[in-house]
């Protein structure tokens, strides 16, 4: 058993690979987020204060900051920072705060969040979410490959939406 997260549910883990966030993260049910360093064995609790109680389905690096992606919401936490800070500008109703998946474009500048009322969009210098023209519940997402424009996304009982 990994030291740290013992009685953790487990429902994302996120490997950066260098940088100022290098690191195994672990998005847990009800205890926030989890980090394991390079070398290290143990896990340990990575600012959970402000996440603590909130399901985080989902991590990702966008830019500078990391974001996690849970059923209460989108938080985000930079080098600058000791915990996460929300951000939901835009996300107005209650199904559209309950987040599935986050991913970043292929040139960092626009952040994806696929929510249970759809997709919606952040640009890197805006802190507010854009509704996208795709409703239900969007459960996984991948932007183009390099010279692909297509951008995919897996809706629940609407199979794959690509656009």
């Amino acid at each position: 058993m990994a030291a740290g997260l013992e009685g953790k549910y487990i429902n994302y883990l996120y490997s950066v690979g260098n940088g100022v966030y290098e690191g195994l993260y672990a998005g847990t049910g009800s205890y926030g987020v989890y980090l394991k360093t390079h070398g290290s064995s143990s896990w340990l609790d990575y600012g959970s204060a402000t996440v603590l109680g909130v399901d985080v389905q989902a991590i990702v690096l966008f830019k500078n900051d990391l974001y996690a992606g849970s059923m209460q919401g989108v938080f985000k936490r930079n080098n600058t920072i000791s915990d996460w800070e929300p951000i939901n500008d835009g996300l107005d109703s209650p199904n559209s705060k309950k987040i599935n998946v986050l991913h970043s474009s292929q040139d960092q500048e626009m952040l994806y969040a696929g929510t249970e009322a759809g997709l919606f969009a952040k640009y890197f210098s805006i802190d507010k979410w854009e509704t996208k023209p795709l409703n239900g519940k969007v459960k996984s997402l991948q932007t183009p490959i390099a010279g692909d424009e297509v951008f995919y996304a897996g809706v629940y009982k609407d199979n794959v939406w690509q656009k």
